[in-house]
């Protein structure tokens, strides 16, 4: 596996666990939503879709956990890269601004799943050159390779 893929792999698991977490409050919220009352009459009706909803939630709450599991490993992956690529960049004399800002530029596009515009706010780049500079970090660290990336993440 290339860095780009590492990268790439680290992205749709970050998105993905943002779903998780989404999935999870949705299906909280519903739950504590859903009350019978204390009325004289009961509609059972209303506990039997709380009685579902809480099963459904119960059935997510197991299996997300792993698969959030999974997510968070590609995403720890992904930040090896990121280290590997702020370790090599210093060691060949990067500057430190220049380095600092693509370094948080693909951070934040591969480990927090943001997009370019947000991106380029931060960073203060044009939307334009926060793609190209990203492009080049990537082409660089793909030329490089994974095992040299790791390897500067130790060092």
């Amino acid at each position: 596996m290339t860095p780009r893929d590492t990268l790439d792999s680290a992205r749709e698991s970050a998105k993905r666990l943002m779903q998780i977490d989404d999935e999870l409050a949705v299906m909280r919220a519903r739950i504590g939503g859903q009350g019978t009352g204390m009325g004289p009459k009961i509609d059972h009706s209303v506990i039997l879709d709380v009685m579902r909803t809480v099963d459904d939630c119960i059935v997510s709450e197991g299996d997300l956990p792993y698969e959030r599991e999974i997510c968070a490993e590609y995403v720890d992956d992904g930040w090896v890269v990121v280290f590997g690529m702020d370790n090599l960049m210093r060691e060949e004399g990067m500057d430190d601004n220049t380095r600092a800002a693509v370094i948080h530029a693909i951070a934040l596009r591969y480990l927090y799943a943001m997009q370019w515009d947000e991106i380029s706010q931060c960073i203060r780049f044009d939307n334009m050159s926060t793609r190209k500079v990203c492009e080049t970090a990537l082409t660089w660290a793909n030329e490089k390779g994974m095992a040299r990336i790791k390897e500067a993440t130790n060092g």
